[in-house]
């Protein structure tokens, strides 16, 4: 009994697997996203230096070399109105009423972060 259960169950898997496919020979997905997130090494002491001098490493550093093309700025760049003695962030203020996007932290990000991607992507 056990048998044609598992018998069956692959006759069924044979022919709901997908076919062999192929992939345009353009470079684009042969190799998976690769990046760096800045948490680990900044957590909330994140600033525009940092994160430019970050991708200027990264650039020219052996991980440029193999593919890492992007930097992921996971928190420590939003203003923050409350800290506990830790530093780390109790609220965000309220989002901006016309754009509503959350405020950047004017002193860790003086030309906010427009001027940082510019920065990175240039």
């Amino acid at each position: 009994m056990a048998s044609r259960l598992v018998a069956a169950w692959l006759a069924i898997l044979a022919t709901h697997l997908p076919q062999a496919t192929t992939a345009l020979q353009n470079g684009v997905g042969h190799a998976p996203v690769l990046g760096w997130s800045t948490w680990l090494t900044f957590k909330y002491d994140l600033n525009a230096t940092l994160v430019q001098s970050s991708a200027d490493f990264l650039a020219s550093s052996p991980l440029g070399a193999a593919g890492y093309t992007y930097i992921l700025l996971d928190d420590g760049w939003p203003a923050c109105p409350e800290k506990d003695s830790d530093g780390h962030c109790l609220s965000l203020p309220p989002r901006d009423p016309g754009t509503q996007r959350i405020p950047v932290d004017p002193v860790k990000f003086p030309q906010g972060l427009r001027a940082v991607t510019d920065y990175v992507h240039g």
